[in-house]
C-alpha cells in the first residue's frame, strides 16, 4: 500500500530509523527520508520529485537540471541501500515497513505481520567478531589469537545470510572493556562474537561466546580444547566448528563449512604474513611477501597464501613501490592460482577484478570479477569498496558506485581507508562538501593516516579554498613517504595563489628528482598541468600510460584534468583505455 498505514505508526517507525546506527552519520539522508515520508503523509505525492528534492532537501538552486546533476538519483539509491541494510540488521519487530521502490520518490509504508522472521528463511542477521583475547600464548604471540579472529572473519562472511563486521573495524575493540550495546551501535550489528584463546605447552583452548547485543544476553557458548603438537594445526578445525554452530544459532539451518587438512608450518608462515601486510608500510609488506613465498615453498595447495602474495603486489604496484608492470603481471599470476586451488574464495576474484580495471583497462571484465566474488561473499568488504573506487567511479557510474561505498562502509564503519574513499568518489563528483566530511572523518578515525590530507587539499583547491589546502598540503608534506603527487598538488595550489616562484622551484626540484631517481611520469605530469604547460603534461601522460600508470585510472573524472578535455591527444588517452565517452561532473 501507499500511505493507508496509520500515520502514528509511519512516524514512530521512521523515529526509529532516523535514529539507529545504521542512519547516525548520514544527515542528507535522513534529511531525504523524513522529507518523502512527511510529504506522503500529507498527501503531498505530486511534488515528491526529482526537481523539488534537489532544491528542498539537496540544497540545489531553482535552475537543477537532473540531466546534468544526478544527486537526487544518487542520493535514493543511497537511501534504498542504507534501508536495506537497516531493516537487515535491526531484529525488534515493528508494524510498519518504510519502503524506497527502485525508480520512484514516492515511499510506500508496508504493514507487517507478526515478529521476527523466522529460522531458517532469507532474513540477514549482523554480527561482529571482536579480537579474542590472547592468554598465555607462547612465541607468536597476537599472531596466532589474531590468526583464529580473523579465520572466523573470513569463514562467517561466506555464509549466505550472515552480514560480518570488516577486519578493520573489528579490530578497534582489541582489549575492549566498554559496553556491548555500544559497540554494536557503532558496528550496526546485532550479535557479538567473544572470546579467548589459550595455550599451555600442546594443548590449545578456544572459548567463544554469542551475545545478543539489544539484550546482553548470552546465546550461545562453548570451549574447544586439543591435545594437538602443534595448537595451528587445528585452528581451522576449531573455526569450523564454531562457524558450523553460530550458523546453526543465528540461522537455524545446518552448515556446510568443513574444516580442511592444514600443515601447521605452512599456516603459521600465513599468518605472519598477514600479520605484515596489515601494517601497510613498505617495509612490512616486504616481510609479508617473505612469509607468504614461505607458506607456499611448505605448501604450493595453499591457496591463501597466494592471495596474500596477490594483494600485497597489488598494494606496492598502487602506492609506486613497484614497477606497475611487473607487480600486476606477478598479482595475476598469483591470484589465478589461488582460484584455481579454491573457486569458493572471493579474494582471487576481487585481486583479478582490480587488475583488470587498474592495468588492463578491461572495464567490463572487471566489474564482471568484482560481481562474482560478491555472489560469493556479500560480506567483502574489498569487493564493495574496489568496485566502486577502480572500477564504477572512474566509469562515472556514480549511482552504483555510492551505493556500493555504503555496501562497505556498512561492513567496516571504523575504516580511515574506505572513508578516504568514499571522499575521493565525493571529489571526482565535485561534491566538495560531501567529500570534505568523508575525508575528515577518515582523519579523525585515524590521525595519522596520511593519505586523507592529500585529497581534502585536492578537494579544498577545487572548493576555492586555497589558503587550506595549502595547510593541508604543507601537513602532508611534512608526514613520511610524499609521493610526486603531493609535490604536483603543490605545484596547483601556489600557481592559483599567484606564487608563480615557489610553484616553478618545486616543479623543478621533481624534474631533478626525475633525472638522478626514479619520478612517476604522472607525478610529473601533474606538476606541468599545474603550471599550465599543457604539452609537457601531455607528454608525460602519454609515458604514464605507456607504463600502465594505476593513477591513470581516474584520468576521465578527476577535475585536475579539466583544462585537457578537449585536446585530441587527451582524448587518445581516454580511448586507449578505454574511457571514451565517460562524461565527468561539469
Amino acid at each position: 500500500m501507499s500511505v493507508a498505514g496509520p500515520k502514528e505508526q509511519v512516524r514512530d517507525e521512521l523515529g526509529r530509523i532516523l535514529n539507529s546506527a545504521a542512519f547516525a552519520r548520514a544527515e542528507r539522508l535522513r534529511q531525504l527520508l523524513r522529507y518523502v515520508v512527511e510529504q506522503a503523509l500529507a498527501g503531498n505525492q505530486h511534488l515528491i520529485k526529482e526537481w523539488t528534492i534537489a532544491v528542498e532537501v539537496c540544497g540545489r538552486k531553482p535552475s537543477f537540471d537532473p540531466k546534468v546533476d544526478p544527486i537526487v538519483r544518487v542520493d535514493a539509491a543511497r537511501l534504498r541501500a542504507r534501508l536495506r541494510e537497516y531493516y537487515e540488521a535491526e531484529l525488534p519487530p515493528v508494524a510498519i515497513r518504510i519502503d524506497l521502490p527502485k525508480g520512484a520518490y514516492v515511499p510506500v509504508f508496508v504493514p507487517v505481520a507478526g515478529a521476527m522472521p523466522a529460522a531458517g528463511t532469507d532474513r540477514v542477521v549482523s554480527v561482529a567478531v571482536l579480537p579474542l583475547v590472547n592468554i598465555g600464548l607462547d612465541g607468536d604471540h597476537d599472531v596466532v589469537s589474531d590468526g583464529i579472529t580473523e579465520e572466523l572473519i573470513g569463514q562467517l562472511s561466506r555464509v549466505p545470510g550472515l552480514r560480518v563486521t570488516a577486519r578493520t573495524s573489528a579490530f578497534q575493540y582489541r582489549g575492549w572493556s566498554g559496553d556491548l550495546r555500544g559497540i554494536a551501535s557503532t558496528l550496526n550489528v546485532a550479535h557479538i562474537v567473544e572470546g579467548s584463546v589459550r595455550s599451555s605447552g600442546s594443548q590449545l583452548r578456544v572459548t567463544a561466546r554469542l551475545t545478543d547485543a539489544e539484550s546482553c544476553t548470552i546465546r550461545w557458548s562453548e570451549k574447544y580444547e586439543s591435545n594437538s603438537a602443534s595448537a595451528l594445526a587445528i585452528q581451522e578445525d576449531i573455526c569450523a566448528q564454531v562457524v558450523r554452530a553460530l550458523e546453526r544459532e543465528l540461522l537455524g539451518r545446518p552448515s556446510s563449512v568443513a574444516s580442511r587438512p592444514i600443515d601447521p608450518r605452512t599456516h603459521l608462515e600465513y599468518l605472519k604474513g598477514r600479520h605484515f601486510w596489515n601494517r601497510r608500510t613498505p617495509t612490512s609488506l616486504a616481510q609479508s611477501l617473505d612469509h607468504y613465498g614461505r607458506a607456499i615453498d611448505l605448501d604450493p595447495t595453499y591457496a591463501p597464501a597466494y592471495c596474500g602474495v596477490a594483494d600485497t603486489l597489488l598494494v606496492q604496484a598502487t602506492n609506486e613501490q613497484a614497477d606497475a608492470v611487473e607487480a600486476f603481471t606477478r598479482a595475476t599470476r598469483y591470484a589465478t592460482r589461488a582460484l584455481e586451488l579454491r573457486p569458493d574464495l572471493p579474494d582471487p576474484l576481487v585481486s583479478l577484478g582490480a587488475i583488470a580495471s587498474l592495468y588492463e583497462w578491461d572495464w567490463e571484465k572487471g566489474d564482471a570479477l568484482f560481481r562474482r566474488a560478491l555472489v560469493l561473499s556479500r560480506s567483502a568488504p574489498n569487493a564493495h569498496y574496489l568496485h566502486a573506487v577502480v572500477n564504477l567511479a572512474p566509469r562515472a557510474l556514480w549511482e552504483e558506485a555510492l551505493v556500493s561505498m555504503d555496501s562497505a562502509l556498512a561492513l567496516d564503519p571504523l575504516s580511515p581507508v574506505l572513508h578516504r574513499d568514499l571522499g575521493i568518489i565525493q571529489y571526482e563528483r565535485g561534491q566538495w562538501s560531501d567529500a570534505e566530511d568523508a575525508l575528515r572523518a577518515a582523519h579523525h578515525l585515524d590521525p595519522g593516516f596520511h593519505g586523507a590530507w592529500f585529497w581534502l587539499a585536492r578537494t579544498l583547491a577545487e572548493a576555492g579554498r586555497l589558503d587550506e589546502a595549502f595547510d593541508a598540503l604543507q601537513a602532508r608534506l611534512a608526514a613520511p613517504s610524499p609521493n610526486a603527487r603531493v609535490t604536483a598538488a603543490m605545484v596547483d595550489v601556489l600557481t592559483r595563489l599567484g606564487r608563480h616562484a615557489e610553484a616553478q622551484d618545486h616543479c623543478a626540484g621533481l624534474e631533478e628528482r626525475a633525472r638522478h631517481g626514479p619520478v612517476e611520469p604522472l607525478g610529473l605530469a601533474l606538476a606541468h598541468l599545474g603550471l599550465g604547460h599543457h604539452a609537457r603534461a601531455l607528454d608525460l601522460l602519454e609515458l604514464a600510460c605507456r607504463s600502465r600508470a594505476p593513477g591513470l585510472y581516474q584520468l576521465a573524472v578527476d577535475p585536475v584534468y579539466r583544462p585537457l578535455r578537449g585536446d585530441p591527444r587527451f582524448s587518445t588517452l581516454l580511448r586507449t583505455m578505454g574511457l571514451e565517452g565517460v562524461a565527468p561532473p561539469t
